[in-house]
């Protein structure tokens, strides 16, 4: 019986793809498969996923036309036959007993998804971050927890969760075709139909960040992008727990806001280009942002009151030469 597929797109991942690799064949459990989805690589990755797949037979590799991480991961799906799917990225790798955990703990408490901490590793940094929430929950008690768990770190990201395959296909879960915050959403769809909710306190999984990731470079596409996720979780979210999402939300936008200003601070634009992009930003999502900063310290206070006011030129201005006096 399989119990696990794990899902892995590859595309130009030579450098890290062995890594990954070798850390599921380490597993202290047997009852997987792995489906390397080449998503048109071209660095020798497709190479990589070919040796190891005619080497072990619990190994698939698929080829297919470039199309980005949501049609591979969306085409490991419809090759999957675990019950249970778990998403990875190419470039992370996993801990030794982390499918033989999963697999006692969804059998313990019959789960419907399994959420774990994760490392988050870069040359300068570790770090460990684990779910606010620890246990089981079913679906009315969890539902009084949603403001706490959108909050996580890692809420809108699929490599830290494990899920049934039934939801997923009794639903016909797909992800979208948007290039950002793609998996955020998958997972706001998906918890629209489980039933119980395991949280770890352990973890499992390495996120190893890249500075050259896509992630940390400005794409003018990624605001829509977000707007339009952040969008996605209010209605879902609100879907299960009306009344409490709205100020959670609020603190969602004001730190999508903060991560485009940074973003923006290590672009080749310049001040002028960077004020202009903001402002309309702002405009489209000032009354959703929660502006309330207690407790938080000076130099965030004193960001997030400066574009209330809109001074968003002095922002980028003092944010710049800081990153100068350190560079």
């Amino acid at each position: 019986m399989t119990e696990f597929s794990i899902i892995v797109p590859v595309y130009q991942a030579h450098q890290y793809l062995e890594r990954l690799i070798t850390s599921i064949l380490a597993q202290s459990y047997d009852k997987y498969e792995l489906l390397l989805v080449d998503d048109g690589s071209s660095d020798g990755s497709e190479k990589i996923c070919d040796k190891f797949s005619t080497k072990y037979k619990q190994i698939k590799t698929i080829h297919k036309e470039n199309g980005g991480v949501s049609s591979a991961r969306n085409c490991g799906i419809e090759n999957a036959k675990g019950n249970y799917i778990i998403f990875l990225d190419a470039d992370d790798y996993i801990d030794r007993d982390f499918l033989v955990d999963a697999s006692k703990t969804i059998e313990k408490h019959q789960a419907d998804i399994f959420v774990y901490g994760y490392y988050a590793e870069s040359e300068k940094m570790l770090r460990e971050f684990l779910p606010s929430l620890s246990g089981v929950y079913d679906n009315a008690i969890f539902s009084e927890m949603i403001p706490t768990f959108i909050q996580d770190e890692a809420f809108n990201s699929v490599w830290n969760k494990v899920f049934s395959a039934r939801i997923i296909n009794d639903n016909n879960l797909r992800f979208c075709s948007q290039k950002i915050a793609e998996d955020g959403i998958f997972v706001c769809q998906y918890l629209q139909s489980v039933s119980t909710i395991y949280f770890s306190n352990k973890s499992y999984y390495h996120y190893c960040q890249n500075e050259n990731s896509a992630v940390h470079k400005f794409c003018e596409c990624r605001w829509e992008n977000e707007k339009n996720y952040l969008h996605e979780v209010e209605k879902y979210m609100s879907a299960i727990a009306p009344n409490d999402v709205k100020s959670v939300m609020g603190i969602k936008y004001r730190n999508a806001i903060l991560f485009e200003v940074y973003n923006l601070v290590d672009s080749p634009y310049s001040c002028r280009n960077c004020v202009s992009l903001l402002k309309k930003y702002l405009i489209e999502c000032y009354d959703c942002i929660n502006w309330k900063t207690k407790n938080q310290e000076f130099k965030f206070r004193t960001q997030i009151w400066l574009l209330k006011h809109n001074c968003i030129g002095i922002v980028i201005l003092l944010l710049r030469i800081r990153r100068s006096w350190k560079g």
